[in-house]
Protein backbone atom coordinates (compact mmCIF):
# COMPACT_ATOMS: atom_id res chain seq x y z
CA UNK A 1 0.00 0.00 0.00
CA UNK A 2 1.27 3.77 -0.64
CA UNK A 3 0.86 6.63 0.79
CA UNK A 4 -1.47 9.50 -0.96
CA UNK A 5 1.23 11.65 -1.55
CA UNK A 6 3.09 8.69 -3.60
CA UNK A 7 -0.49 8.17 -5.57
CA UNK A 8 -0.49 12.03 -6.42
CA UNK A 9 2.67 12.43 -7.94
CA UNK A 10 3.07 8.86 -9.85
CA UNK A 11 3.60 9.78 -13.59
CA UNK A 12 3.66 7.06 -16.27
CA UNK A 13 5.96 7.82 -19.49
CA UNK A 14 3.68 7.93 -22.27
CA UNK A 15 6.39 9.78 -24.42
CA UNK A 16 10.22 9.78 -24.34
CA UNK A 17 9.69 13.48 -22.86
CA UNK A 18 6.02 13.26 -21.34
CA UNK A 19 4.44 12.02 -18.54
CA UNK A 20 1.30 11.43 -17.48
CA UNK A 21 -0.65 12.03 -13.80
CA UNK A 22 -3.64 11.80 -12.49
CA UNK A 23 -5.08 14.27 -9.59
CA UNK A 24 -6.38 13.28 -6.66
CA UNK A 25 -9.19 14.10 -4.27
CA UNK A 26 -6.64 14.38 -1.08
CA UNK A 27 -4.78 17.07 -2.73
CA UNK A 28 -7.66 18.99 -3.90
CA UNK A 29 -9.18 22.26 -2.78
CA UNK A 30 -12.22 24.36 -4.19
CA UNK A 31 -11.03 25.51 -7.66
CA UNK A 32 -8.30 22.51 -8.33
CA UNK A 33 -5.81 20.47 -6.41
CA UNK A 34 -3.50 22.30 -4.13
CA UNK A 35 -0.20 24.35 -5.61
CA UNK A 36 2.31 22.29 -3.97
CA UNK A 37 0.89 19.14 -4.65
CA UNK A 38 1.28 20.35 -8.48
CA UNK A 39 4.96 22.04 -7.82
CA UNK A 40 5.75 17.98 -6.81
CA UNK A 41 4.72 16.57 -9.36
CA UNK A 42 6.67 18.62 -11.65
CA UNK A 43 9.69 17.95 -9.44
CA UNK A 44 9.02 14.38 -9.74
CA UNK A 45 8.49 14.62 -13.64
CA UNK A 46 12.22 16.12 -13.66
CA UNK A 47 13.87 13.94 -11.46
CA UNK A 48 13.00 10.91 -13.79
CA UNK A 49 13.35 11.93 -16.87
CA UNK A 50 15.79 10.12 -18.34
CA UNK A 51 18.18 12.85 -19.78
CA UNK A 52 18.63 14.25 -16.03
CA UNK A 53 22.04 15.15 -14.92
CA UNK A 54 22.77 16.33 -11.44
CA UNK A 55 19.92 17.39 -8.21
CA UNK A 56 17.17 20.40 -8.69
CA UNK A 57 18.53 22.74 -6.81
CA UNK A 58 15.22 25.28 -6.32
CA UNK A 59 11.94 25.41 -8.39
CA UNK A 60 9.80 28.41 -8.90
CA UNK A 61 6.22 27.89 -10.82
CA UNK A 62 3.97 30.57 -11.82
CA UNK A 63 0.51 29.56 -11.67
CA UNK A 64 -1.84 30.88 -14.59
CA UNK A 65 -4.88 28.91 -13.62
CA UNK A 66 -5.94 25.92 -11.65
CA UNK A 67 -5.55 22.57 -13.91
CA UNK A 68 -8.61 20.85 -14.08
CA UNK A 69 -9.21 17.76 -12.07
CA UNK A 70 -8.20 14.38 -14.08
CA UNK A 71 -5.35 13.26 -16.64
CA UNK A 72 -2.63 15.58 -17.23
CA UNK A 73 0.91 15.72 -19.32
CA UNK A 74 4.13 17.03 -17.89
Amino acid sequence: MTHPFDDAIRLDATGTHVRRGRTHPEWANMVGPFGGITAAAMLHAIESHPDRLGEPLALTVNYAAPIADGDFDI
